[in-house]
């Protein structure tokens, strides 16, 4: 079985990805930059492997698994349905019956086991979500690095899901979605209101606080200082510096947990902020994000350096260009902070009439519909129109409900996705 009227979603981070897939699907639409800042997902946290001269440690640019879709739940409503289980084929059974319900569920695996995955190495922290059981293939959607929409064996997904190796590990986790709240579906529609301007600056202020508390030598700021002396070191370190420098550099620069590419990612959402709320801290930091960005490609661009150089002064540049991160980020917090203290204007979107007809009924009345930022707000009766001469029945002017509704009918209903299956 496929679901009907499934599209799949791209993003660059799997979480995000999967998300975003699942909203969707439902009726929601919110780009996965928006996703990622109100799920607070911004960090960096440092982790040592456990053959620490040998294995070079994963520089991380989010929040551990499973956090945004927790703060996600939160600041959106959402009632996110979680299950885990230690036997596979009661996990297959059990998502099969998400597909048939009609939503889309969402999928934490191990990489490993992935056939379209290129890496040679068990990272169990990856998400994937799933909109097709047929034969023997699962069809999922990964992030735009992994090909987007792909198909695999149902037998190499049931390995990934029930992995006990690699790196937090959560045997044969799913969540699924199976309705919207009104918060995302404000969000979905771009509607502006004090309830989501309160729920973005919150959101800023959780990331600032949870970057800038004390949590140890290896989180947050703290973490891009001790990294940033750390880096200067590497040659000595490893036993293989020029291999382990460069396994670093491509992770933060391809993969999905890179710390660069969240940064642009939270970039956006800080541009996309801004179409909620007039407020100087957050078009400050926009602005300092810029250098953000571009500092840690500088950095990963002196790894990659020393990676084919081996010389020692591209791994000191490296490590000067991260301490220049870690001082751009702390002011940026410093700022973010302090949004919620802000004298802060909620934006009113412009607002325009646009003249149509009504068809409720064969009757044609001439209508005139409020439009804010390209969404039907309000509609009412055209004086000007010679045939009905501004007289609007109850019908019309309930018709704007088929647009705004929470409850709006957004895809066939399960009955008609089972006739077809």
């Amino acid at each position: 079985m496929k679901l009907l009227n499934f599209t799949p979603q791209s993003g660059q981070h799997c979480e995000t990805t999967t998300i975003r897939n699942m909203l969707a699907h439902e009726g929601a639409h919110l780009s996965e930059a928006m996703l990622f800042g109100l799920g607070e997902g911004l960090d960096f946290q440092h982790w040592v492997s456990q053959k620490p001269t040998a294995i070079p440690p994963i520089l991380s640019g989010r929040v551990e698994p499973g956090r945004i879709t927790h703060n996600l739940s939160k600041h959106l409503e959402l009632d996110f349905n979680e299950t885990v289980t230690e036997s596979p084929s009661v996990a297959l059974k059990h998502i099969e019956s998400i597909l048939n319900d009609g939503h889309v569920p969402g999928l934490k695996v191990d990489i490993y086991y992935l056939d379209y995955f290129t890496s040679n190495r068990h990272f169990a922290a990856h998400y994937l979500s799933l909109y097709g059981l047929e034969k023997e293939r699962a069809y999922v959607v990964d992030t735009c690095q992994q090909g987007g929409a792909n198909k695999l064996p149902i037998e190499s997904l049931s390995h990934a899901r029930d992995s006990q190796k690699g790196f937090m590990p959560s045997r044969n986790l799913s969540i699924h979605l199976s309705s919207l709240s009104d918060l995302s579906l404000q969000f979905s529609r771009g509607l502006v209101s004090s309830q989501t301007a309160q729920v973005l600056t919150q959101a800023i202020k959780n990331v600032a606080t949870n970057l800038l508390k004390e949590r140890g030598p290896l989180c947050g700021i703290q973490g891009l200082h001790t990294t940033a002396k750390e880096i200067s070191n590497w040659h000595q370190h490893f036993d293989n510096p020029q291999e382990s420098v460069a396994s670093v550099g491509n992770f933060l620069r391809f993969a999905g947990t890179g710390g660069a590419n969240f940064r642009l990612i939270y970039k956006a959402f800080l541009s996309e902020c801004m179409d909620y709320l007039d407020c100087s801290i957050i078009k400050n930091t926009d602005s300092i994000f810029e250098l953000i960005v571009a500092q840690w490609d500088s950095t990963i661009d002196y790894l990659l350096a020393f990676s084919n150089s081996g010389i020692e002064a591209d791994l000191m540049k490296a490590s000067q260009s991260f301490y220049e991160v870690a001082n751009l980020e702390h002011e940026a917090m410093l700022q973010l902070i302090n949004v919620e203290n802000t004298p802060t204007r909620v934006v009113v979107p412009p607002t325009k009439d646009e003249k149509t007809i009504c068809r409720m009924c064969h009757g044609g009345c001439g209508a005139i519909v409020t439009m804010e930022n390209g969404i039907p707000k309000a509609i009412r009766g055209d004086s000007s129109n010679p045939i009905s001469e501004g007289y609007f029945c109850a019908k019309g002017k309930a018709s704007i409900e088929l647009v705004n509704h929470p409850k709006r009918l957004m895809f066939p209903q399960k009955k008609w996705l089972k006739m077809v299956l």
